[in-house]
């Protein structure tokens, strides 16, 4: 099987799955299995932190007890943890523009360490934040095919048009075209819905916040790009064929499910 045939089995087994998930199960047990999703998530961070098998166990095993300290204590640190999920994601923007790509191992792991958790526990909770939403499953389909139409706009832009790099140092395939490309069409997308659904009351609004927040989605892709390059990785994983790991599939999710329901929560 080609690796275009195994992607493509993937995405058809998986895509009912996700959208079953987002509109047969309520929010506990919807919350319970994108949990089981993090926390696998988890499991390829620590690696790609550079931890040892026992220290991963570990790291997943914190992550889960975040995970139900954020779901126990959401109504009160939901807010706060949007708001420094956007400073993270602001500050990451320019870093990325910065990036110097190192020989050695790099250092400051704590910090990568602690960012998983913080990343990780913060988009769970905003994803399950919009489900338990007034129409949350559809609010969560919206999110999903937002980062998926991004990602097509990218990939055919990138294609076609591609020339400059986005990115050289950290992923050289990524081009300014691209991000055009992903931009035009998410933006399409986001007024068609606001103008022919009511789950916005905005049109232009629900715009505006789906443009920033593909531009952040960018960004987690190219965090992770950062982490994989460090470590010497093509994928973060191998749990997909044909996509890679879970982080190589929700990377952009991560960055952002926090922007999006924290301007929405703000602005609409």
């Amino acid at each position: 099987m080609s690796n275009l045939q195994a992607r493509v089995f993937t995405a058809v087994i998986l895509l009912p799955m996700v959208i079953a998930s987002i509109f047969l199960l309520d929010t506990f047990w919807f919350a319970l299995v994108f949990a089981g999703i993090l926390l696998l998530a988890a499991w390829e961070w620590a690696e790609l932190s550079y931890l040892s098998t026992y220290k991963t166990i570990a790291f997943v095993a914190v992550s889960a007890s975040l995970l139900f300290l954020v779901w126990h204590w959401q109504g009160l640190i939901l807010m706060p943890l949007l708001w420094v999920s956007m400073v993270l994601w602001s500050i990451a923007t320019i870093l990325m523009f910065s990036y110097q790509p190192k020989s050695e191992t790099p250092h400051y792991l704590w910090l990568k360490q602690g960012l998983g958790w913080l990343i990780l526990s913060t988009a769970w909770l905003s994803l399950v934040d919009l489900h338990q939403q007034s129409q949350g499953s559809w609010l969560v389909l919206y999110i999903f095919v937002l980062i998926w139409c991004a990602d097509v706009g990218a990939y055919f832009a990138g294609r076609i048009f591609g020339k400059t790099k986005l990115a050289a140092k950290i992923s050289p395939g990524k081009t300014w075209e691209g991000v055009l490309g992903a931009l035009l069409l998410t933006s399409v997308y986001a007024l068609l819905v606001s103008v022919y659904t009511d789950l916005f009351d905005s049109d232009w609004g629900v715009v505006v916040i789906s443009i920033i927040t593909v531009a952040i989605s960018i960004v987690g892709d190219l965090a992770e790009s950062v982490l994989k390059r460090e470590r010497g990785f093509k994928d973060s994983g191998q749990l997909l064929p044909g996509h890679g790991g879970i982080l190589d599939r929700i990377d952009s999710l991560l960055a952002a499910l926090p922007v999006f329901v924290c301007l929405q929560r703000t602005v609409m």
